[in-house]
């Protein structure tokens, strides 16, 4: 819930991958601050898409198949957001999303309907 919130202020906002990074690591309190360790210890690169994957595997409630599907498909480009930082977002979630659910042809599909309804 907190990472759509979070994800729908920053397309509105237009930030990209630095300032969603920068503003989630502000915000993060109690048991999610130590995610922040974890990549550290880890040796893994901070992130936004590193600290997010982190925080779900950590945090998240597990949304059902068709769920995941359409919150890609309500992706919208935001107003100052490039088309190539759009379509790096979409593959993004899109390969988050439908991750070992469904073939590589079909998430291509979906992924494609969705950069093409969402473009302004």
């Amino acid at each position: 819930m907190y990472q759509t919130q979070f994800e729908l202020i920053a397309r509105d906002e237009g930030w990209f991958e630095q300032e969603k990074a920068r503003r989630m690591y502000q915000n993060l309190i109690g048991s999610a601050a130590t995610v922040l360790q974890q990549l550290s210890l880890t040796n893994t690169p901070a992130t936004y898409a590193n600290l997010a994957a982190t925080l779900n595997k950590q945090f998240a409630v597990t949304k059902t198949f068709e769920q995941r599907e359409k919150e890609l498909y309500d992706l919208k480009q935001a107003e100052n957001q490039t088309v190539a930082d759009f379509a790096k977002q979409i593959e993004r979630v899109g390969n988050a999303y439908l991750a070992g659910e469904t073939s590589e042809r079909y998430k291509a599909k979906v992924m494609l309907k969705t950069f093409v309804s969402g473009l302004r």
